[in-house]
């Protein structure tokens, strides 16, 4: 059986995908199985995947395209291996050992894996908005997740293969943290701060970049709220998360 499914949603970026999938490739001593799920309105990445010609990678082309979240869901139709991690076309795994070192800290007994980020707007490296400390207490109570996004994309996580939900496509500006929350909460959970992934942001397509965030927040925090009964703590989270990003909307726009 293969240590992981890794699945990279695609859509019309055929030079970070090619990296998403070399980075993934390149893992050492790990067998993996590499699933691409692709709504592009072209063939590049198809052509791509074929010229590769490797055994373990599977490309499926969405015709006519699925959209995001339901292509990510997609791929988690596929996964038939120990562990899983969704890594969209524009993340990729920092080094050869990235999955070797997620393998084993899976050893240790954990049921989800939470590793750091670095984000690179074109060659410079953002600055972290998290401390260790404060990713940690974020990850050990998930519920936080709802007032800001402290992990990062979804290729952050590994998660035991048959624990994993399946993304909610009825969010957009959330999804990622829905996902987190129920992916996270009542399980055994570690944060390895010294194992990355890096991300690609502001790059054209980016689905967020084109997103009204505080409208779009604003209507996920409903559907979000009613799924949890209205609950107090998760309806202030979301509040307090709304106000911060209309700030930011504003000063972004001044």
């Amino acid at each position: 059986m293969n240590d992981f499914t890794i699945i990279i949603p695609t859509y019309n970026n055929l030079e970070l995908a090619e990296k998403a999938i070399q980075s993934v490739i390149s893992q050492k001593d790990v067998i993996c199985k590499i699933v691409v799920t692709d709504d592009s309105t072209d063939n590049k990445i198809d052509n791509y995947c074929k010229e590769i010609n490797n055994e373990n990678l599977f490309y499926y082309h969405n015709v006519p395209s699925l959209g995001a979240v339901k292509n990510w869901n997609a791929g988690l139709e596929y996964v038939d291996s120990t562990y899983t991690i969704v890594m969209h076309h524009d993340e990729c795994m920092k080094d050869t050992f990235y999955l070797k070192q997620i393998k084993e800290e899976f050893y240790l007994g954990y049921d989800v894996i939470v590793s750091n980020i670095e984000v690179y707007i074109g060659q410079k490296r953002r600055m972290p908005h998290f401390t260790k400390f404060m990713k940690m207490f974020f990850i050990h109570h998930p519920i936080m997740l709802f007032l800001s996004n402290a992990i990062g994309p979804c290729a952050c996580i590994a998660i035991r293969s048959n624990l994993v939900c399946k993304f909610n496509e009825n969010l957009h500006w959330l999804v990622d943290v829905d996902w987190y929350y129920n992916n996270i909460i009542n399980r055994k959970t570690k944060y390895i701060h010294n194992v990355y992934i890096t991300s690609t942001f502001g790059h054209k397509g980016q689905i967020t970049c084109a997103m009204n965030i505080p409208r779009t927040l604003k209507e996920d925090a409903i559907i979000i709220s009613k799924m949890h009964n209205n609950r107090f703590l998760i309806k202030l989270l979301l509040s307090i998360n709304k106000m911060i990003q209309r700030i930011k909307f504003i000063l972004t726009t001044i």
